[in-house]
């Protein structure tokens, strides 16, 4: 008997997508190698739509706006996949196939999306292939929490995504305990279809090297915030905070670190945002960094701040402890259940919450070693290995 497990991946790119790319690297880079025969011995591997994971943009082509883009996103979604015609490449990579070669009506296919934001072409295929197992994992659903986030083609998009998925999928992943619970109030999904597999982020304990902690120390004292700038984020809010006490931050000689995936257009919108609240000589705007620089970066903060209303997972908190960089964190949705008791949490709807969380940094009344124990012991909870095994046992026990 043959068995073919199909991982979508949706042309995830990691500086693009956050927390979800980097989820979606780290499970294909396990699932194609030699470890997932320990749970799937016959198991014929394909990876669809996987690009190849480098730390850098998105092509533009994908990442454009307007009635192109949303002609081919139509195209992708919705049209039967044998009449999808894929540019040709000068290298065609064998990761990503033309169409995924099955036959459903015999082998028992596992075919697993990684993201709950949208749906790979060949995904039709699922509802005439009965011996197909569709799993799909959800990173969030935020848009049923902040609709006023997202456009309305947005919004369309997600619920035909959500009450599809609800009716076909037989096994659901969620990357942490608020995003099930989520699930289950606001789609109805039964719990025991549901499995929690966390996220990890285990190359932020290893060391740095000399060339990256270097490029860090010349930023002096910091804080720092990873984050693109979506509305969730909470920038302004953060900043606004900043400016309640810019004179004592100047005192310290203590900046903030902005760093992500910002469009001009975003960096636009934060340098007069630091204009309007007369902080601009007190944050920086560094945009995206590599995993090294990254880490190099947070491991050198004097605290990681995470202001954010909205995370399913909350990937900078968990980097953070493994790099030894006490936390100031927002205690909404999944991030108290990330930090556990290594942070030091705020409201991040109350601007005073935060303000009397930097009076502390700024009186040096936060013990920052005790902070940093705790954050290594919480940090050790999580990892990519445990969450491919929580994951692989799911596949077998589909089939």
């Amino acid at each position: 008997m043959s068995v073919r497990l199909v991982l979508s991946g949706q042309s995830t790119y990691l500086k693009d997508s956050g927390g979800v790319g980097r989820y979606a690297a780290e499970l294909y880079r396990r699932v194609v190698s030699q470890s997932i025969r320990e749970y799937v011995p016959e198991g014929d591997v394909v990876a669809w739509d996987f690009p190849n994971f480098e730390e850098k943009p998105r092509p533009a082509s994908l990442s454009g706006s307007g009635i192109p883009r949303r002609l081919r996103n139509a195209v992708r979604t919705w049209i039967p996949p044998a009449l999808i015609v894929k540019q040709t490449r000068k290298k065609p990579d064998p990761a990503t196939p033309r169409a995924i070669p099955f036959n459903g009506k015999s082998d028992p296919v596992v075919f697993h999306e990684i993201s709950n934001y949208g749906a790979c072409a060949e995904i039709g295929r699922v509802v005439l292939a009965p011996s197909t197992r569709l799993c799909v994992t959800f990173h969030d659903i935020q848009d049923l929490f902040y609709p006023e986030y997202f456009d309305d083609e947005e919004l369309c998009r997600r619920r035909c995504f959500y009450s599809f998925y609800k009716d076909v999928a037989q096994q659901f992943f969620a990357v942490s305990e608020f995003t099930k619970k989520s699930m289950m109030d606001k789609l109805d999904i039964p719990a025991d279809r549901i499995t929690v597999t966390y996220h990890g982020a285990d190359s932020f304990q290893n060391s740095i090297d000399p060339v990256h902690e270097g490029y860090a120390k010349q930023f002096g004292r910091y804080l720092i915030y990873p984050a693109k700038f979506w509305k969730h984020k909470n920038h302004e809010f953060l900043l606004r905070a900043l400016s309640a006490r810019r004179a004592e931050f100047k005192r310290k000689r203590l900046r903030i670190l902005l760093t992500g995936g910002f469009t001009k257009r975003d960096a636009e919108a934060l340098a007069a945002q630091m204009e309007k609240y007369r902080i601009e000589d007190q944050v920086l705007l560094l945009g995206f960094q590599t995993n090294e620089a990254l880490r190099a970066l947070i491991g050198n903060a004097d605290f990681l701040v995470f202001p954010s209303l909205f995370e399913g997972f909350g990937m900078p908190v968990l980097e953070a402890l493994g790099s030894g960089c006490p936390v100031l964190c927002a205690r909404q949705t999944s991030l108290p259940e990330v930090a556990g008791d290594a942070a030091v949490f705020f409201d991040a709807k109350e601007m005073d919450s935060l303000v009397a969380v930097f009076d502390q940094v700024l009186a040096d009344k936060i013990d920052r070693k005790k902070l940093i124990a705790a954050g290594k012991t919480q940090f050790q909870k999580f990892s990519w290995d445990k969450s491919f095994r929580e994951t692989a046992e799911q596949y077998a026990k589909l089939l």
